[in-house]
């Protein structure tokens, strides 16, 4: 396959999500209106063009589910016990396979062995545990992986109501984690809401290294899997990423979409599911709340840290929750939120001589702390792994007011189509 057969990609436009069967009706996450039904999930592998922030065309290969190819893949909703099927269309000049990852190994029973170029490969099997588990294609691994094939499957539990009516992700928590999940609008310090599995957001780190890439892909064209398999040992020893992403995105690019960006008012509790699909360690910060940490590499959390920074090696999944607390720094903040939440919840700030103005939302960065990240292309962030989380409103608890979505201020500067006329979609 030569160059003008590549398929364009957009991976600016929000994540998107399949609901199997039995998860009809829930929603894969706030902010996307494209969860649908099906009895099966069906994706073709596409050698694509992907345009990084910088508008380089980097060679990848990318999962598509009909409504064009992504990175990573779209998100699958399954039920725990649920029959899934993956039919996998093979449109690449060298064979590739499927399997489920869980953080430390391909499930049994979860993989094709291996779909020749122009075949199709199906596997059925049981959903596991709930949780969250990497759907990829594991030949070579973690090449094709790292080349874009690998997106996310979220298994929710069956009937996960807690005593008081509080839902919770997972079938037997622990105790630790049935308390912090029942007190969710329950006690003065959690007020507002209880979980809702629609407040669930996805970070999927990556690294791309174009050289690589080039490489990888001249390989394909020529049908040289062999060539391929001897390339696995270099091309883990002398990556050299130079792009460092979000569900597809860096830059300015993963600062502001609805799909990494989450939002809500006091009250709103969070899940942040972090995968690392690339080949480099990721180091997530969060500013304004710290997080719990529930689950890592399908092992779910007795004891319950609360922390502002966690390490995502490559191929780690982990999950989080955001409280969405009132920030301990903020301003007037009273013990009673009500109080808090009735008084505006703080002073207006005076942004020109007499012209006041809310500080609300209040905006708080995430960012990677490894230096490469922080660092790459030889500024602050330019390619790097970033976004942010906001609380919209004084309001304790839900709905959000869809008006506010996406309003802070600088979104005007920062989240406006890019000035150098870059779209994040290739020309064949």
């Amino acid at each position: 396959m030569n160059r003008r057969e590549f398929i364009k990609i957009n991976v600016r436009m929000a994540l998107a999500g399949i609901a199997l069967a039995g998860t009809q009706g829930l929603p894969t996450m706030l902010g996307v209106s494209t969860s649908h039904a099906a009895s099966s999930v069906n994706l073709t592998i596409q050698p694509v063009l992907w345009e990084m922030v910088d508008g380089i065309q980097v060679n990848a290969w990318a999962f598509d589910d009909g409504s064009g190819p992504r990175i990573p893949g779209v998100i699958v909703n399954a039920l725990e016990g649920e029959q899934v099927t993956f039919n996998i269309t093979n449109n690449n000049s060298i064979p590739h396979g499927f399997g489920l990852w869980n953080g430390t190994q391909i499930l049994p029973g979860t993989t094709i062995a291996s779909i020749q170029p122009g075949g199709t490969g199906s596997v059925t099997f049981t959903a596991p545990a709930a949780g969250s588990y990497m759907y990829v294609d594991p030949l070579n691994w973690p090449l094709h992986r790292v080349m874009g094939l690998n997106g996310a499957l979220f298994v929710k539990p069956q009937n996960a109501v807690l005593p008081n009516g509080n839902r919770i992700p997972y079938s037997s928590p622990p105790a630790a984690m049935q308390e912090l999940f029942s007190d969710f609008g329950k006690v003065s310090y959690f007020p507002g809401d209880d979980w809702d599995p629609a407040r669930t957001w996805l970070w999927m780190f990556h690294s791309v290294d174009p050289n690589w890439n080039q490489t990888i892909q001249t390989l394909a064209c020529d049908g040289n899997a062999a060539g391929i398999a001897a390339s696995v040992a270099s091309f883990t020893t002398t990556y050299t990423p130079q792009y460092f992403l979000i569900n597809g995105r860096s830059g300015h690019w993963s600062g502001h979409e609805p799909d990494t960006a989450p939002y809500g008012n006091v009250g709103m509790p969070a899940l942040i599911v972090s995968m690392n699909s690339g080949l480099n360690a990721a180091s997530p910060h969060i500013h304004g709340n710290h997080v719990f940490e529930l689950a890592a590499n399908g092992t779910v959390k007795d004891n319950l840290i609360f922390l502002d920074t966690w390490s995502m090696l490559s191929g780690d999944i982990k999950s989080h929750l955001l409280p969405f607390i009132i920030p301990p720094d903020t301003i007037n903040s009273p013990e009673d939120p009500a109080a808090w939440s009735a008084a505006g919840g703080v002073p207006k700030v005076e942004v020109a001589s007499g012209v006041l103005r809310s500080q609300f939302p209040f905006v708080y960065p995430m960012h990677c702390h490894l230096e490469t990240s922080q660092t790459a292309a030889g500024g602050n962030y330019p390619n790097g792994s970033m976004t942010h989380w906001s609380i919209l409103s004084p309001t304790i608890g839900g709905p959000v007011d869809p008006a506010l979505i996406g309003k802070h201020p600088d979104r005007r500067i920062f989240g406006d189509p890019d000035p150098r006329g870059f779209t994040n979609s290739v020309g064949l």
